[in-house]
């Protein structure tokens, strides 16, 4: 039935692995039978200048301020949607997906799809936040799309959601642009792909690194993320004399040609994961992967075959895998091969982009034919 147009909106203006994968998602889709406009409703212009320089053409309504919301942008947004008329919104982010769904009574006839980034172990503030609004506001949703198994499941779990109406697509990264160096020829260093928050681990991670250095003297620990911990993480590091192991680099746009110079990727995430960007890239450069057994990263690693999986908390098994990775080069290697071949063949950024195409052209057509 022609073109779908979906428009993709974020809460956030910042760069985070939703902004990341499902923004390339909607580049690797060009051409088809879905035309996606890319757009966020978060103050901040560092995904808007990001994805310009990819060669798309951003819209910016930042409705969330620091000091609230702006209806004026409120306005520019539906005034936009009565002009493009897009089939389907997808809406990232909780604020985000209230704020639409809280509109859909003055947008043109379409269907709000909520794109599911995590999962929601029960007793967190974010399943209690993600409960509250999903009870309160998933009537007015027609679909979701989880980007792991556990994400759609505790989703139903939490909110009360019928399966039928969520559908998982992982996410999908492109083929590594560069080719880490020869094993022996790299640093016993380890890379950290997150952004400094309280979700991602980085100060418990700490007490982890102390034990490795005992055991590897000359590790090196890349901390690849944007501050959002107010400094709290690096005064941490220095109270703890790390400041010669750690580098913080900040976030990276392009991180892969440094993740590639790694012998070891680490996500220190205790709680929360869903299907992180960050891992499948590293996956894809051949590097192994060491993190707790949580959220849907069971899914996307295969423990002892393209990195270790610990169980939660453990952080004596997490330090011992991440020493056996840096120091056996032969088992780093295997792992290493493993990782990429499972990247390539179950995380393709086309095979994610023809998932949401045939989701998303489905779910227009209904508007459409309503």
């Amino acid at each position: 039935m022609g073109t779908t147009r979906v428009l993709v909106i974020f809460s956030s203006g910042e760069i985070g692995g939703a902004e990341r994968s499902l923004t390339r998602m909607a580049l690797a889709a060009a051409g088809t039978d879905v035309e996606y406009r890319l757009a966020t409703c978060g103050h901040g212009n560092a995904w808007e200048r990001w994805t310009r320089d990819l060669g798309l053409s951003p819209a910016s309504y930042p409705v969330f301020t620091s000091r609230g919301f702006s209806p004026r942008e409120i306005v520019r947004l539906v005034r936009d949607c009565w002009d493009w008329r897009p089939q389907v919104i997808y809406v990232v982010g909780i604020r985000c997906a209230v704020l639409i769904r809280a509109l859909r009574p003055i947008l043109p006839r379409l269907a709000i799809v909520h794109g599911i980034r995590s999962s929601f172990p029960t007793g967190t503030k974010l399943a209690r936040s993600m409960g509250w609004s999903e009870r309160l506001f998933g009537w007015l949703t027609d679909h979701y799309v989880a980007n792991s198994q556990i994400g759609a499941d505790s989703l139903a779990h939490i909110a009360g959601v019928p399966l039928r109406k969520i559908t998982v697509i992982r996410n999908g990264v492109q083929r590594a642009s560069v080719s880490p160096a020869d094993i022996s020829d790299r640093r016993r260093s380890v890379a950290v792909v997150a952004n400094l928050n309280r979700y991602k681990g980085h100060i418990d991670f700490l007490k982890i690194v102390e034990r490795v250095r005992i055991a590897v003297p000359d590790v090196e620990i890349m901390f690849i993320g944007r501050d959002d911990s107010d400094g709290e993480v690096m005064r941490e590091v220095q109270r703890r004399s790390l400041t010669g192991v750690i580098r913080a680099l900040g976030f990276l746009p392009a991180p892969d040609p440094v993740v590639a110079t790694a012998r070891v990727f680490a996500l220190p995430s205790t709680q929360i994961e869903g299907c992180p960007t960050a891992v499948l890239e590293s996956l894809m450069l051949g590097i192994p992967v060491v993190a707790y057994a949580i959220g849907g990263l069971p899914e996307i690693v295969e423990s002892g075959a393209t990195g270790i999986l610990v169980p939660a908390g453990s952080e004596a098994q997490f330090a011992d895998a991440l020493i056996r990775l840096l120091k056996d080069e032969d088992l780093n290697m295997r792992y290493s091969a493993a990782a990429r071949a499972a990247a390539a063949e179950k995380f393709s950024l086309a095979e994610c982009a023809a998932q949401h195409n045939l989701l998303l052209k489905r779910l227009g057509d209904s508007v459409g034919s309503g």
